[in-house]
């Protein structure tokens, strides 16, 4: 009867180190978003796909830079690119530690390696159900989410191909923001307090870097234009943008390869709108990178109300003088454009020109409505929000210098 027990218990404590070995395994794979073996043993945690199941790692398509522009991400080319950077202006805006009154956001970004991998980067600002006391106050907790995939990444380590998520960057303590060294812009969740840790053993916190991009990168944004469909074949179509179009002051009509849009039939005639990104290219007829057609009735067509539609708009200032204001949150700043007479001293937030010096150039980018703003330094700020100043090395006509819709 004694051997019976001894060989019960020895059965237990085997059970008992195969499940302790378990839960090691099951406890890491969870962290590394990889499928458990066994039990997520009652702790939260979202199953990745099949796909992903084959170490960690997401390889169901590769991202490609069209896809990622259409879907509205950040995107950061290998060749110094930036699409949608408005994006992150506004995630940068809506989550401002100084704000009033922050408001919930998330933005992708994709950057591509100089092999052409993509590093995709999922940034969330949430309001948290829970609150604590803050000047006499209950107010709700805030958290930044930061999720890392690197999984495309075929020049990185097989163990380093994964996909890392910080659910603990608390917002009370964080605020994103860019930070230029040298010729690289640097977007970090800066730490905005300090905070006395109770043990060193307790998590210690810093600055995060989410991404980065070099100064001299171009800014490409997506526009669009109205027209009809005047050729039709079955990789290209032929466009005449409607008279009033910006893009019918370089060409009457533009050519455009349908790529993945191919099994679409588009009948001479048809009223379309089309979003592209990039530079015109001057051959004849002109051509296009378009991200996206849509088919429009005539009269969804022919009547487009401009300003109901935010734009981006960039030109560059030489700051010939810097001025404290009355308002301890603001500056004076005395601008004037390349080979333009037009001086004007303008305010704008401190917090924006804090590293700002005389005698050197800066870009200024403004968000506005199509239609409500002149092409001049006085209309351009009191009609439009300055939403960055970021310093240029560029000179003379190579100097950026949009033009307003």
């Amino acid at each position: 009867m004694k051997n019976v027990w001894k060989l019960i218990i020895a059965m237990l404590i085997v059970i008992v180190v195969l499940l302790g070995m378990l839960y090691v395994i099951d406890t890491n794979r969870m962290k590394q978003n990889k499928a458990v073996l066994f039990s997520t043993w009652g702790k939260k945690y979202d199953k990745p796909t099949q796909e992903e199941n084959k170490n960690g790692e997401d390889n169901s398509t590769e991202y490609s830079i069209e896809q990622a522009i259409q879907e509205g991400c950040f995107v950061i080319t290998n060749d110094n690119k930036l699409y949608n950077k408005d994006k992150l202006d506004s995630f940068i805006k809506n989550t401002d530690i100084n704000a009033k009154n922050r408001k919930e956001d998330k933005i992708k970004i994709v950057q591509y390696t100089k092999e052409g991998d993509p590093i995709i980067t999922e940034l969330s600002y949430q309001i948290k159900d829970e609150t604590y006391l803050f000047k006499g106050e209950q107010v709700n907790k805030t958290t930044y989410v930061l999720k890392v995939d690197n999984t495309r990444d075929k020049l990185a380590a097989e163990d380093d191909r994964k996909i890392i998520i910080d659910e603990d960057i608390p917002g009370q303590f964080f605020g994103i923001g860019e930070r230029k060294e040298g010729k690289t812009v640097h977007v970090e969740l800066d730490l905005y307090a300090i905070i006395e840790y109770a043990t060193k053993e307790a998590k210690q916190y810093k600055t995060i870097e989410v991404c980065s991009y070099s100064s001299d990168s171009e800014r490409l944004e997506n526009q669009s234009f109205y027209g009809t469909v005047i050729e039709s074949n079955q990789g290209n179509i032929i466009v005449e943008p409607r008279e009033g179009e910006t893009i019918r002051k370089s060409a009457d009509k533009i050519s455009i390869s349908l790529g993945k849009n191919s099994d679409v039939i588009y009948a001479i005639g048809t009223n379309v709108k089309v979003t592209y990104t990039g530079s015109i290219m001057e051959t004849y007829p002109a051509q296009v990178n378009a991200i996206n057609i849509e088919i429009k009735s005539a009269e969804t067509s022919n009547v487009k109300d401009k300003t109901t539609e935010i734009a981006t708009w960039v030109a560059t200032y030489q700051i010939l003088n810097i001025a404290e204001s009355n308002d301890e949150d603001y500056l004076y700043l005395t601008l004037r454009k390349f080979q333009a007479e037009e001086v004007e001293t303008v305010r704008v937030k401190k917090k924006l020109a804090k590293d700002v010096k005389s005698d050197k150039s800066y870009e200024f980018t403004f968000q506005y409505k199509v239609g409500t703003v002149e092409e001049n330094i006085k209309s351009i700020f009191q009609n439009a929000e300055l939403i960055s100043i970021v310093e240029t090395d560029k000179k003379g006509m190579d100097q950026r210098q949009d033009s307003i819709q």
